[in-house]
């Protein structure tokens, strides 16, 4: 069985018990393939970004830099499957996977400050850095699905 395949059996026997109407299409959306595929790749991409950071912050490396390392094996990972699996983009020339990879880029590049800003708040009042990072990254998954969707891969 085909990966789509086994979401729409799941997303039927999940909706078979949902009798509102606007539940219903709401959580129809919600398990669509794209939306199961990006949470999946998404999930991979955080445990890279977690990973590297707390790896880097582990060594001694400042939380910062390492933060930008992280976020930058994040990016790469994140866009090469975005790409191909969650919104089935194909290109026809590298440039045109150049100029999406920029607008990924810069997306990606505002959430990165988003989670740089609350890393450095987080040290300044004494927060546990490595909860803060997994806040920050909770709200850089819906922040990047939203921007992705209407930007980047249309």
């Amino acid at each position: 069985m085909k990966v789509k395949d086994s979401i729409i059996v799941i997303r039927k026997a999940i909706l078979c018990h949902i009798k509102n109407p606007e539940i219903r299409q709401f959580l129809y959306g919600l398990l669509s393939y794209e939306m199961i595929s990006y949470i999946f790749f998404g999930v991979f991409t955080a445990i890279i970004d977690y990973c590297v950071y707390a790896f880097l912050s582990v060594l001694g490396m400042n939380v910062m830099f390492s933060n930008a390392l992280s976020w930058l094996c994040a990016v790469i990972f994140s866009f090469s499957t975005n790409r191909r699996w969650v919104f089935k983009m194909g290109f026809d020339n590298i440039k045109d996977v150049l100029h999406s990879f920029n607008k990924f880029v810069c997306a990606r590049f505002a959430t990165l400050i988003m989670t740089e800003v609350m890393l450095l708040i987080a040290q300044l009042a004494a927060f546990n850095i490595y909860r803060t990072k997994i806040f920050a990254m909770i709200l850089t998954v819906i922040i990047n699905y939203i921007i992705s969707k209407l930007f980047i891969f249309k």
